[in-house]
């Protein structure tokens, strides 16, 4: 059986690092999700000329654009049930709409983003907390990182990448 493979990022705020591109090319992505706080509608052009983008609406994302962007993406990718949105908490204290939803979805893969802070931890209950950090050249991050998720039904595998100094 044949992995899926995901390119997951967040917070660029307008000024998408220029390692991202060649990176989910290099990984071969078939689907990039982005967590929000994307800053211009460039970046999800961008992006979309690798391979098609699903993106939530982050707390600096305004105009036009933003607007026709959801807060949730509730989706299903090789089998498996994903949850992205842009604040969720940390994974032992989410914030309180998305404990509820976490408890009522039991998601495969949670994806967050916010808080410019890269990390992969299991959830209570099962699966996996994903916050990509920020890939962004602004914020108060030191490094740019995105992740790579791989995807089988029933099995779920994140990777955190360093792109470099942001």
């Amino acid at each position: 059986m044949s992995e899926y493979i995901l390119g997951v990022l967040a917070d660029t705020h307008g000024r998408m690092h220029p390692a991202v591109v060649p990176t989910f090319v290099e990984h071969g992505v078939a689907k990039i999700l982005h967590a929000g706080d994307i800053g211009r509608v460039t970046v999800l052009d961008t992006l979309g000329v690798i391979a098609p983008v699903i993106a939530v609406r982050g707390n600096v994302d305004h105009g036009e654009w933003a607007a026709a962007l959801p807060l949730v993406a509730d989706l299903v990718a090789a089998g498996n049930r994903l949850i992205m949105t842009h604040i969720g908490g940390r994974p032992e204290r989410p914030a309180p709409e998305v404990a509820r939803l976490l408890a009522e979805a039991r998601p495969a893969l949670f994806i967050c983003g916010h808080s410019h802070q890269p990390r992969s931890a299991p959830m209570d209950g099962g699966g996996l907390w994903l916050n990509p950090g920020a890939a962004g050249r602004q914020g108060f991050h030191r490094r740019a990182t995105v992740a790579i998720v791989r995807l089988v039904p029933g099995t779920v595998q994140a990777e955190l990448l360093d792109l470099g100094p942001r």
